[in-house]
């Protein structure tokens, strides 16, 4: 993946990992296993991401392998533990109409950090 050969930054050059986005896709399109595959690969670039973790629960539960799609719960509950976000998907966009709602919801002062 082209991602893997960017070189090490802070802030990362790219900043949200490919890898969640097309696993999200290719669970959209019908194809799970191939979906925990980009996921397993993911998480060994990014150990117990939260993200990634959800998407491969999902995807082997899309197989059907609901005691390892359980353990995999696990994992991503202790991951997300202290988050404020509900997952509906692995990739960032699924989630953006409930992230713009919140901030819009908000005082502008409070979504702009300015006082």
């Amino acid at each position: 993946m082209l991602e893997d050969s960017l070189i090490y930054n802070e802030p990362p050059d790219w900043h949200i990992p490919v890898r969640q986005s097309l696993g999200a896709v290719l669970l959209e399109a019908g194809r799970p296993l191939e979906a925990e595959t980009i996921y397993w690969q993911d998480l060994k670039w990014n150990r117990e991401n939260g993200w990634s973790l959800y998407g491969l629960m999902r995807s082997l539960r899309a197989q059907g392998k609901m005691e390892e799609a359980a353990a995999i719960e696990k994992r991503f509950q202790k991951a997300w533990t202290r988050t404020d976000v509900t997952l509906t998907s692995s990739r960032l966009m699924e989630n953006t109409a409930r992230t713009a709602a919140t901030i819009a919801s908000m005082p502008a002062s409070a979504a702009t950090g300015q006082e």
